[in-house]
This record gives C-alpha cells, sequence and structure tokens, in this order.
C-alpha cells in the first residue's frame, strides 16, 4: 500500500510543480500542450509499471515485453493497469487545476505596485 501512497503523492507533486511552472511568466515560451500531453504520457509509463509490482509482484519477462512490441493493446488494456492509471491521472488532474488555481489567485507585481486614490478622491456612489 505504501507504492499506491508514494506514487500517487508524487503524480500529484508532478502536477502541482508543472503547474507552476507553466503559469510562470518566465515559461510562457513552452507549448503547455506538448508540455501536459508528454506529462501523460509518463503518467501512462509509470503507472504501467506500478501496475506490474501491484498485481504481478514482478518484472515482465523477455517474451512479455516482446508481446508489448506486437501487441501493444493487448499489454496495456489490463484491468489492473487501467485502474492504475485513471487514478493517477484523476490525482494529477486535481492538482494540476487546484495548483493552478492558487497560482492565480497570487499577487501580482503589478498589483503590488499599484497605488490606489486616497479616500477623498474616490468615488463612493
Amino acid at each position: 500500500m505504501v507504492l499506491v501512497d508514494s506514487f500517487l503523492f508524487l503524480i500529484a507533486l508532478m502536477g502541482a510543480c508543472s503547474s507552476t511552472y507553466l503559469g510562470d511568466p518566465q515559461s510562457r515560451s513552452v507549448d503547455q500542450t506538448i508540455y501536459r500531453v508528454s506529462e501523460i504520457i509518463i503518467i501512462i509509463a509509470l503507472s504501467r509499471v506500478v501496475s506490474w509490482f501491484l498485481f504481478t509482484d514482478v518484472i515482465p519477462s523477455i517474451a512479455e515485453l516482446r508481446l508489448f512490441l506486437q501487441q501493444p493493446l493487448e499489454f496495456f488494456l489490463s484491468g489492473g493497469f487501467l485502474s492504475t492509471a485513471v487514478i493517477a491521472l484523476v490525482a494529477w488532474w486535481i492538482a494540476s487545476s487546484t495548483s493552478q488555481l492558487f497560482h492565480s489567485l497570487d499577487v501580482s507585481p503589478e498589483e503590488l505596485h499599484f497605488t490606489p486614490l486616497p479616500v477623498a478622491a474616490q468615488n463612493h456612489g
């Protein structure tokens, strides 16, 4: 059970850190779509490795890896893998969304240098 908890924590941490990185003004040149798709591919690959340890307790043999190269859909469409991948992607999505939300609520440098009108000059109409 520690493996699942650690895996989901690291996936959520990856989502939160990447959302913070992508929200930074210095990383505006990064293509966010490609970045997110590559994250999803990494999560799916890691989910497959974790599902091997969770449901079989061994790393697959050379014959099973050959099956993957010949018929990748049969290799990936197992119940244990699909449940692991779905849970990992949900954890990543929640962490990414929450991180984006908190990053958008952050005070920007423009807001810090904003000088409001004195109370006497404000229109309280």
